[in-house]
């Protein structure tokens, strides 16, 4: 064992939104916890992410994730992070994709949405497209912040958690040079994929995505009307109040993000990428059908994970959150 030893009620590995909800929620009903990550305060996909929380376009998942949107909204308010409602534009290049938001047009009364075959985009283009008001801009990286800093809750980072061991009823997190235990642990990171893998086989994708954010824009410059999402997440293009555009491609192929980012930022307006003011690049993990994978570890150890949210995490974690309590709930 590691020379030094704490014990809580429920560890946290991940302090990024998904655990920041799971967490703040176990404090409120009393419990001592313990939150970890290896790279900061705030998760790396957290931070990574632009803080626009729409439903999932696809008719499995809409309505559902809808609801998470307008949950989150309603934690936002309850905790005073600054959220503002926004209509979102969702776009197709392929057959397929078209039909799917276009049978959300016809179909879906919990979260309306319209169909548009001159979908404005910026003052110069429009396309065909799903419009919908059912989005939200989220200052993600406070909403974690605020939900970590309360009582019952212990931050400990950067700390790498190395492997799991049980003994007893507890289960012991190793790090390099400290060990945790708990009567439960919630694996609320991309970190422990790996470990997850013989558990889940095919059921999770690894995706590689690439975050981009430009400076403020010159007034000739392109004006987006509202967030677009196109192919179901594969890339989403956000205008900012100070005239900044944020922007992230997403896929299981390491090198298709950067090309598919480079390629719709200059078909949106040549002159963007001469704006740039940051690009970084990170993991995700997103479960095979879209939705989220949560559950335990195996029918013996107390080790939950909360994996795959993919690039539509913001709506799906509020979801997320709830299943987690209830398994801890159920024998």
């Amino acid at each position: 064992m590691s020379s030094q030893t704490s014990h809580h009620d429920v560890l946290v590995i991940g302090s990024g939104l998904t655990g920041a909800l799971i967490a703040a929620q176990l404090a409120q009903r009393g419990a001592r916890v313990a939150v970890v990550d290896a790279v900061g305060a705030i998760g790396s996909a957290t931070r990574r992410a632009l803080g626009l929380a729409v439903p999932h376009p696809h008719p499995a998942h809409w309505a559902e994730t809808a609801r998470g949107v307008r949950q989150l909204v309603q934690i936002c308010e309850a905790h005073r992070v600054p959220v503002r409602l926004c209509s979102v534009g969702y776009l197709a290049t392929h057959e397929a994709g078209r039909a799917r938001l276009q049978r959300l047009a016809l179909a879906e009364a919990s979260a309306p949405a319209t169909w548009n075959e001159a979908l404005p985009i910026h003052q110069n283009a429009v396309a065909e497209g799903l419009l919908a008001e059912v989005g939200a801009l989220v200052d993600l990286e406070r909403l974690c912040a605020v939900l970590l800093h309360q009582r019952n809750i212990t931050l400990r980072y950067p700390l790498e958690v190395m492997r799991l061991e049980r003994e007893s009823r507890a289960v012991y997190a190793l790090s390099q040079g400290y060990t945790l235990s708990a009567d439960w642990i919630v694996l609320a990171t991309n970190a422990f994929t790996g470990l997850l893998s013989p558990y889940l086989g095919e059921s999770v994708r690894l995706l590689t995505s690439v975050t981009w954010r430009s400076y403020p824009l010159p007034d000739e410059a392109v004006r987006l009307e509202h967030p677009i999402v196109v192919n179901e997440g594969e890339f989403a293009v956000l205008p900012l109040d100070d005239g900044s555009v944020h922007a992230i491609a997403c896929s299981a192929d390491p090198l298709a993000p950067h090309a598919n980012l480079t390629a719709l930022l200059r078909e949106l307006d040549e002159s963007l990428l001469m704006h740039t003011a940051e690009q970084c690049s990170g993991v995700l993990t997103a479960g095979a059908e879209g939705a989220p994978l949560v559950g335990r570890l195996d029918s013996q150890a107390r080790v939950l994970y909360a994996i795959g949210l993919g690039p539509f995490g913001a709506a799906w974690a509020p979801l997320v959150c709830e299943r987690v309590l209830a398994l801890m709930q159920t024998p």
